[in-house]
């Protein structure tokens, strides 16, 4: 995939997306802490989960850790700001990471969504 112009996933926003919509994907263990990171692009994102932390933990992924998603849709009118968390192959979402985006979106509500 290339940056340059003519790049195929320039601008590229599925239709159903609002695009004040900020995406992320997390990770976490209790040897290494979470990780959080913004994502953009195709599917679920880029960067990918192994990439990402094997960035950060210098490792991939193991037992025990747990995966996930989150969206954060700003405030509209009278509708407050939320952000949505998942847990992907149906995990829990871990306090750590919910801490995390309560400090980074204090004012929003926050949705905790299992995946199976």
């Amino acid at each position: 995939m290339s940056d340059g112009p003519g790049d195929p996933w320039e601008g590229w926003l599925p239709a159903e997306l609002d695009p004040d919509t900020e995406h992320f994907k997390w990770g976490w263990n209790e040897a290494d802490g979470e990780a959080v990171w913004p994502v953009g692009g195709p599917g679920d994102g880029w960067p990918g989960h192994a990439e990402q932390l094997e960035a950060a933990w210098g490792r991939g992924r193991r037992a025990g850790d747990a995966l996930g998603a989150a969206e954060h849709l700003p405030a509209r009118g009278a509708e407050p700001a939320v952000v949505t968390i998942y847990g992907y192959y149906g995990g829990q979402v871990p306090g750590a990471v919910i801490d995390w985006f309560q400090q980074a979106f204090p004012d929003a509500q926050m949705r905790l969504v299992g995946s199976e």
